[in-house]
């Protein structure tokens, strides 16, 4: 015969039932928690923000405290179309939650947003109205920042649409992708490391970003990388304001850059990493070119912007081409700072003197190919026309300000009638003196016709080499 210890029963019983609660209480949960958090988050975000809010569905798993929201839209404000709509809102919370007071959450997942925002013109945005509503003071004193640990951030498949009656363009970003594994500022937490990862396509070009720091430390110590390939900036001309002198008419850039941040205990920021510019065009205010070259690489070792210092390791262009012309009046296109009837400089104030350290510059080396530089001088008659094609430049020990020599050499050949005239040039500068070698091979003396033919007859003709 066997006996059944009562002990062991109650605690079987109670285990039973209490499971059986826990069951119910999920189940209901289940059923009931989603249109009840589906109704208050569309009324409480239609009252933030002014505008109707609606989602489609929420589910919410209470065995694993999941909670998604499908269908996320924020209407415009003219209720006709969509200002903001996500396709899915995951997030996954942790039973730490109730623990710790705080939120902690294993993941967040936001799918496909997609936003429409319009410059009006003036100023004005058809978001100014939920900007304002944001932008009230709360009804009682801030309290102690809220703590949280959230974990694997994702925002994938975003959208962005900013149309601008200003330009008449509408700039368009696709493909944005946002990921943070951790970000924390429980005390436990402080001192892990950041990496956050942000990819994107603006108007065709794309971009790629990577960080990693601690940003609740004190040092908030952060190093981060900024990619970006075939950047045109043609997009963007129109937000130049048209009193400028000089008009960027072209250009497209690429970058390879890192940025290091600490604060230890003065800011420190370190820039380095390579940046090219390709294809660019300047021209004057009435579209006559001006300057322009095929490429710019530059490679910077250690530029840090709060200690005006800027180590350059190399600067290397290709196919520059400059135009200088001269007016019949005798006004120069590269005089663009002067105002033609007071010789002032045109809308501007007299600086007032500042005690702020002068940069520190140094260039190891500079490169210059392929170049071209043409003059036309209508204030001569005949009208004076010089071309220098082939200019080459190398410089090295650049140092500004000038502490030690600064060695340079070049050559050029002259574009006119054979025989074809060359010039090369060699040489060595400091802040109060220079001195150069210059050889001219067969220039010919028709070039200087234009400025000697009031005081010579007949014209002047023949060549000249010298050094």
């Amino acid at each position: 015969m066997q006996f059944k210890n009562p002990r062991s029963a109650r605690w079987t019983k109670w285990a039973v039932w209490s499971l059986v609660g826990l069951l119910a209480v999920w189940g209901l949960a289940w059923l009931v928690v989603p249109p009840l958090l589906k109704r208050a988050i569309e009324k409480s975000a239609t009252q933030q923000l002014g505008r109707a809010v609606q989602v489609a569905q929420v589910d919410f798993r209470p065995w694993t405290l999941e909670l998604t929201l499908h269908g996320l839209r924020v209407a415009s404000a003219a209720g006709d179309a969509a200002q903001l709509q996500v396709s899915r809102i995951y997030i996954d919370a942790e039973l730490q939650s109730l623990l710790r007071l705080a939120p902690v959450v294993d993941a967040v997942q936001v799918d496909a947003p997609q936003l429409r925002v319009a410059h009006l013109g003036a100023g004005r945005y058809d978001v100014d109205d939920i900007l304002a509503r944001l932008q009230q003071p709360p009804a009682s004193a801030p309290a102690d920042p809220q703590r949280f640990a959230l974990y694997n951030l994702v925002l994938k498949g975003g959208s962005v649409d900013y149309t601008d009656a200003d330009v008449k363009r509408t700039h368009a970003l696709r493909e944005l992708n946002l990921g943070i594994p951790f970000l924390s500022n429980l005390n436990a937490h402080r001192d892990v490391q950041v990496q956050p990862q942000l990819a994107f396509v603006l108007n065709g070009s794309r971009f790629d970003t990577a960080a990693q720091g601690t940003p609740f430390t004190q040092s908030r110590k952060t190093d981060a990388t900024l990619r970006i390939a075939g950047f045109d900036l043609a997009p963007y001309l129109g937000y130049l304001p048209p009193s400028l002198p000089v008009r960027l008419q072209a250009a497209v850039l690429d970058a390879d850059l890192r940025l290091a941040f600490e604060q230890s205990p003065a800011p420190v920021v370190k820039l380095s990493g390579n940046l090219m510019a390709r294809g660019a065009r300047l021209a004057t205010a009435d579209a006559a070119p001006l300057l322009g070259f095929d490429t710019l690489s530059v490679q910077l070792d250690d530029v840090r912007p709060l200690e005006r210092l800027a180590r350059i390791q190399s600067v290397e262009m290709t196919g520059p081409r400059v135009d200088i012309r001269r007016s019949a009046q005798g006004r120069l296109n590269l005089d663009l700072s002067l105002d033609k009837g007071t010789g002032a400089a045109a809308g501007t104030q007299p600086v007032a003197s500042t005690t702020q350290s002068a940069w520190n510059v140094s260039v190891q080396r500079l490169s210059v190919r392929d170049g071209v530089a043409a003059f036309d001088d209508a204030s001569t008659s005949p009208r004076a026309t010089v071309t220098l094609a082939g200019v080459m430049l190398d410089a090295s020990a650049i140092q500004w300000p000038l502490v030690q020599p600064l060695k340079f050499s070049g050559s050029a050949s002259v574009a006119s009638r054979p025989p074809q005239a060359s010039l090369t040039f060699a040489g060595s500068a400091m802040a109060s003196a220079a001195s150069a070698t210059v050889t001219v091979s067969r220039l010919a003396l028709g070039v200087a016709a234009p400025y000697l033919a009031q005081y010579l007859r007949p014209s002047l003709s023949g060549s000249l080499s010298t050094q």
